[in-house]
């Protein structure tokens, strides 16, 4: 019991820190608690772990340390796995996706993205659905795929996190059907 609660809590101070955009603060709470996921019961060890990587990794990437977080998400792939779960994968491959865009590795980046744009539609995830549609889009600008494509995604992902609660990510996706809008020359 005692693990259990030092890792609720320091989860807790780990979003509260990146609540306040304090993310390296949240990386050390997130590695403390991860620590201790090995004192939990086995059953509860995988589960736990993957959800302190998907929050560790949200971190990595607003502080800028997107290899790491490559690196971080490919060693929990395994425990992702026995899990068999459907609403994580999609968050977990979100983010995985995401990372590898952003250092340019298009192929890794694809194929994360269709990997949790599936697990998450099969979820029913909304929020997360649209973020990956988010992030295919600008997959399709970087590519070089065709921009009609990119204009689909974005649309879909805007369509989708007008719902959501976190502004956030509507804004980007926004942003980018502007810019997709734009380089097609598509302004109706």
């Amino acid at each position: 019991e005692e693990p259990a609660k030092a890792i609720h809590y320091l989860a807790l101070c780990a979003d509260n820190a990146a609540s306040l955009d304090a993310h390296a603060e949240a990386i050390r709470a997130l590695e403390q608690a991860r620590a201790l996921v090995e004192h939990l019961p086995p059953q509860e060890r995988d589960r736990r772990s993957i959800q302190l990587v998907i929050r560790e990794a949200q971190s990595l990437h607003f502080a800028g340390r997107r290899k790491e977080m490559v690196a971080l998400l490919v060693d929990h792939a395994e425990r992702l796995a026995r899990l068999d779960d459907q609403a994580l994968s999609g968050e977990f491959n979100f983010w995985l996706g995401f990372a590898h865009s952003w250092l340019g590795q298009r192929v890794e980046a694809e194929a994360c993205l269709q990997r949790g744009l599936l697990a998450a539609m099969r979820a029913g995830d909304t929020a997360i659905t649209g973020r990956i549609h988010r992030a295919l889009a600008t997959e399709c600008v970087y590519s070089g795929k065709p921009l009609q494509d990119a204009i689909a995604h974005a649309r879909q992902a805007a369509s989708l996190l007008e719902r959501d609660a976190n502004p956030f990510w509507l804004a980007q996706a926004l942003f980018t059907l502007s810019y997709c809008c734009y380089f097609a020359g598509a302004f109706d």
